[in-house]
């Protein structure tokens, strides 16, 4: 079910315009939020706005020392120094969503999304979309673009053999013990067949 790889992410409206324009290319969070590899993440931008009007498919994760994560990514964060410095005051580690494409959508405003989406609470975070929530078309055509780029690149593959059409993320490598050229980013989303899965890296 394509549900499962939307999400929803709080975000000021400046950030994401700047997503949108493609001055900011990765998304940064104290702590992992749960956006993996070819999610489509849809931009719930906060009060006063209260709208989703645009989305990204999520690329790789990276996590790295604050000073480190400034020095090797500092010119695709679309933030000033001092606005980062300011985030990540007390903090040892910034992770970060690469942004593998961008997208805007037909404005749907919160009062819609309380009348198409039972007891959906605007995300402080990150949250999962429910199968019984609204889902645009475009939405769908944006998911189905991002992930089947993803798929032609090699950079995410499809297990045939488990029910669930289980996908994989290449860029934590695990090996699929019958299918060794499928591969994902941790045991947690791995397969049924996951009892023999091997640690390497690519």
């Amino acid at each position: 079910m394509q549900v499962k790889y939307i999400k929803a992410l709080s975000i000021k409206k400046i950030y994401a315009e700047r997503i949108i324009n493609g001055t900011k290319t990765i998304e940064l969070r104290k702590r992992p939020i749960g956006m993996e590899l070819g999610d489509l993440i849809l931009l719930y931008e906060t009060a006063p706005d209260s709208i989703i009007q645009g989305g990204f498919i999520a690329d790789k994760l990276i996590s790295l020392p604050v000073s480190q994560m400034w020095k090797e990514y500092h010119a695709l964060m679309g933030v000033e120094k001092e606005f980062y410095d300011s985030y990540f005051e007390n903090c040892e580690i910034a992770y970060g969503t690469l942004i593998y494409k961008s997208f805007t959508f037909p404005q749907l405003s919160l009062e819609e999304i309380y009348k198409l989406c039972p007891g959906f609470v605007p995300p402080q975070a990150t949250i999962n979309w429910r199968e019984n929530w609204y889902l645009k078309p475009e939405w769908i055509d944006a998911l189905d673009e991002g992930r089947d780029q993803l798929m032609q690149e090699g950079r995410l593959s499809e297990c045939r053999c488990c029910p669930s059409n289980w996908i994989t993320a290449c860029h934590d490598w695990v090996a699929h013990p019958l299918h060794p050229h499928v591969v994902t980013q941790s045991l947690a989303s791995a397969c049924p067949h996951d009892s023999r899965v091997v640690l390497g890296r690519g």
